[in-house]
């Protein structure tokens, strides 16, 4: 009854407050014109993003499948959040038995699992469903000897920020899943003894369970203004029956929401929209598309700021880009020739093609990525299959990556035990291995038919994996040492790398035709040996990022053959 009372009162204060239960008036909204030196410009001249910078989550989970290399040592607290989340989870359901079978102490008590830290960063404005590479490491001192070869059970991701008076837990934003790919030259599948063994990366494992919202702050808070740009931006980015792109708040905050035409491209997405000019009469557009196009002609111009703000007007900038991207051989041609492919000239596919193909060009490789894009037009797939045989390996790498976006039948995909794809690339081009140690982690096989030398003895240097032919051999001998109990498989398999990779990478336990059970991390460390001791001839590339600083790595090694 007292609550009851004390909440009466509170109510009864808050009505008296408010003038007897009315709404508080609108805010006064004056009837002067808004100035010139506002509506001259662009949005990014007026106010500034919110929240479009990446999002550090973490939480704390369990790897698996171990085989008596990880440890039952967790902190008190640290075990009081596993159970609840196995329990929450039901993760015995996604792991292989025995683990399937055992309770939520008994999974951690293990030896064969280990408590890790799990953390990420979220990219900046990225989708409900966005994926993203996560960190395992373990924070604490530990028995665990290596990761090699677990699996992230699954796991809650929540970010956490400072506060005046500590950590501050956010709701769950994301969730993480997968097996974990240990470096296999810094202490991974080929060296031991290393503190690199007990930390690792599941690729693409983290997934936003949210949309990020982002605002766009005034940097002049003005009622009018701010209802002025959610209209101007909803009537450019905005379609019929779909909710609102902008939402003004308030006089000083709008709320942005990712059109779906550029979820897969949410960055340019956020450049376009600080590029759009607050004015959109026929008068004022005409005006700046002139001194786009007298900017365009000076010395040392910002061809990138002006591509935006040309795609920015819209597609009344047409007239003015042709012009420029006719002339395929100056670089301001592929700024014109992209806009407007972005604004739907696809005449323009034929300027990219002239870049595309053109070695002295300075912007190539970036015609090539857009020609990606247009791969399921005639012009642009003929180029680049043509540039699939090119001597440079970003060249080629990026005209298979377009082939791959429309499943060109020059380009194999098979999925592979451990989370990861085999891909054929159908070329007469340099043999060469890639892997893609990234989002969506592959091996790439660049050649047809790519064969191992007659000759073959290799071990890894705990002998854990042997491969021997001897000359007059048709098959290679495959003998894996099984991890925890000491036992072996011994099997044969074909020359040919692919079949060799998917004997590599098929389970030991299938009785009808075992295989080596290897994990993707130690595949790619036998391939980088195999290649550069001329057994593979074939260049060898490895593609991976340092999640800690956000870095692209690139290993590269060529066969001796």
């Amino acid at each position: 009854m007292q609550k009851l009372v004390t909440i009466m009162l509170i109510s009864s204060s808050i009505l008296l407050l408010n003038g007897c239960g009315k709404r508080k008036p609108a805010p006064t909204i004056s009837t002067e014109p808004i100035a010139a030196e506002v509506t001259d410009r662009t949005i990014g001249d007026l106010c500034e993003l919110l929240g479009y910078q990446p999002v550090r989550v973490q939480g704390y989970s369990l790897i698996w499948g171990l085989h008596g290399t990880g440890s039952d040592e967790c902190p008190p607290s640290i075990r009081a959040t596993l159970l609840d989340l196995i329990m929450r989870t039901e993760a015995q359901k996604y792991m292989s038995a025995p683990y399937s079978q055992m309770t939520a102490e008994g999974l951690i008590d293990s030896r064969d699992t280990a408590a890790v830290l799990v953390s990420g960063d979220v990219p900046p404005g990225v989708p409900k469903g966005g994926i993203f590479n996560v960190n395992i490491r373990i924070p604490w001192s530990s028995q665990a000897t290596s990761l090699q070869g677990g699996y992230l059970m699954p796991t809650d991701l929540q970010e956490v920020v400072l506060g005046d008076s500590g950590p501050i837990v956010r709701p769950i934003s994301a969730r993480a899943i997968g097996p974990v790919f240990t470096d296999p030259f810094n202490g991974g599948a080929n060296k031991s003894g290393s503190d690199i063994l007990l930390t690792g990366t599941v690729l693409g494992g983290g997934r936003s369970i949210r949309d990020r919202r982002i605002q766009l702050a005034l940097m002049d808070p003005d009622y009018r203004v701010a209802q002025h740009l959610q209209r101007r931006i909803d009537t450019r980015f905005g379609s019929s029956g779909v909710r609102k792109v902008a939402d003004a708040l308030d006089r000083s905050r709008i709320e942005i929401s990712v059109p779906e035409e550029y979820h897969d491209d949410y960055e340019h997405f956020f450049k376009l929209l600080l590029a759009l000019y607050f004015r959109d009469d026929i008068v004022f557009q005409k005006q700046k598309l002139q001194e786009l196009s007298n900017r365009a002609l000076e010395e040392h111009p910002d061809y990138e700021q002006i591509a935006l703000e040309w795609e920015a007007i819209g597609r009344q900038a047409l007239v003015h880009v042709e012009p420029f991207y006719l002339n395929a051989g100056t670089e301001l041609s592929f700024y014109a020739a992209r806009t407007a492919l972005n604004l739907g000239d696809t005449r323009a596919i034929d300027t990219m093609v002239q870049i595309g193909l053109n070695d002295e060009h300075p912007r190539q490789m970036d015609a090539i990525e857009q020609l990606g894009e247009y791969s399921s037009t005639v012009r642009a797939n003929r180029a680049l299959i043509e540039l699939l045989n090119h001597p440079v390996t970003r060249i080629r790498l990026l005209a298979y990556e377009g082939l791959r976006k429309i499943q060109d039948p020059r380009i194999r995909t098979y999925d592979m035990p451990g989370g990861f794809k085999l891909e054929l690339v159908e070329t007469i081009g340099q043999p060469m291995i890639y892997v893609w140690a990234d989002v969506d982690p592959r091996i790439i096989l660049f050649g047809k038919n790519i064969v191992a030398r007659r000759e073959v003895f290799y071990e890894t240097p705990e002998k854990q994996l042997t491969l021997n032919a001897r000359p007059d051999d048709s098959e290679i001998t495959v003998i894996r040492i099984l991890p925890g109990d000491g036992k072996h498989v011994q099997f044969t398999c074909s020359m040919v790398v692919d079949r060799l990779v998917t004997s590599l990478a098929r389970s030991y336990e299938q009785p009808s035709n075992p295989g080596a059970g290897l994990t993707f991390s130690q595949i790619t460390g036998v391939l980088k040996d195999l290649s550069e001791q001329g057994i593979i001839p074939a260049q060898f590339h490895l593609h991976t990022r340092d999640t800690q600083h956000g870095e692209t790595v690139s290993t590269e090694g060529q066969s001796t053959s």
